[in-house]
């Protein structure tokens, strides 16, 4: 799940309205056998010095923070991208920076299988060994 994001650049950003929003899709899609993977968002202003405290920071930081509680709460991984080691490179996002490079998405990639390991190995410690 990578949501949330075009909703910081509409007129008016309901925290509220997408946290609910958030946990009405995250409750579809948690079951049990599954894995949900929610994404914590990447702080694009890092890469781009004239964002920086503004409120697409702002937003973004506050739309990762329901993100994080949604995962919690649904059993989700999570794929923190927001203070990720390479997030200050600016060649991670396109022009718009909005969407991801090819580097970017590799990142991301990475990140996730990193994420998924630490799942595995979590559901494998918890299981009786025969």
């Amino acid at each position: 799940m990578v949501c949330g994001g075009n909703d910081l650049l509409l007129p008016v950003f309901s925290p509220g309205v997408v946290a609910r929003e958030m946990d009405l899709l995250f409750g579809r899609l948690a079951a049990p056998g599954t894995t949900l993977v929610a994404f914590a968002l990447a702080n694009v202003a890092a890469a781009v010095p004239e964002l920086r405290g503004g409120a697409l920071e702002e937003g973004v930081a506050l739309l990762n923070g329901i993100v994080r509680k949604a995962a919690e709460r649904h059993g989700a991984a999570l794929v923190e991208m927001y203070d990720h080691p390479a997030v200050g490179d600016r060649d991670l996002c396109s022009a718009d920076l909005v969407h991801v490079t090819a580097r970017g998405h590799a990142v991301i990639a990475a990140t996730t299988i990193r994420a998924l390991s630490r799942e595995i190995a979590a559901v494998s410690e918890s299981c009786p060994q025969a």
